[in-house]
């Protein structure tokens, strides 16, 4: 996993960090958040620090199911999906871009489903994420 650029433990990056470390990619970051965060997919967000060689990442959470994460890192915004086989499956029938679908076949398959990142770099990256978010959530088993 990716190192994010919020690596110091006592300090939990609000709007201001976020801000000064993004600089010119701070709207690409509300982009991101714009098209995840909405009724039908994450309801809420949370910082989580997860390890050192980690850092804080940013977790989309709907009720108790976290819907992916963000790491904002020095060259992109990786957003962490987990989807079980059946999430995959649906996935594959919603015309997803390229590049997700790409993405998908290159993850990493466990007993907790397919792990996998999208690099966002620029607006274009973001399409096809919201649709990944409300399919994993619509194939969440309740």
């Amino acid at each position: 996993m990716a190192t994010s650029i919020f690596d110091d433990r006592a300090i939990e990056p609000a709007d201001a960090q976020l801000e000064e470390a993004l600089g010119a990619r701070r709207p690409l970051w509300d982009a991101l958040l714009d098209a995840l965060l909405d009724d039908d997919t994450a309801t809420g967000a949370s910082w989580s620090y997860y390890k050192k060689s980690t850092g804080w990442l940013l977790r989309l959470q709907r009720k108790k199911l976290t819907v992916c994460t963000i790491l904002p890192t020095a060259d992109a915004l990786a957003v962490v999906f987990l989807l079980p086989e059946r999430a995959v499956v649906a996935a594959r029938a919603e015309g997803l871009p390229d590049p997700v679908l790409d993405a998908i076949d290159g993850a990493d398959v466990s007993r907790f489903g397919h792990a996998f990142t999208v690099n966002v770099r620029r607006e274009a990256d973001i399409e096809g994420l919201s649709t990944l978010a409300r399919v994993k959530v619509a194939t969440a088993r309740r």
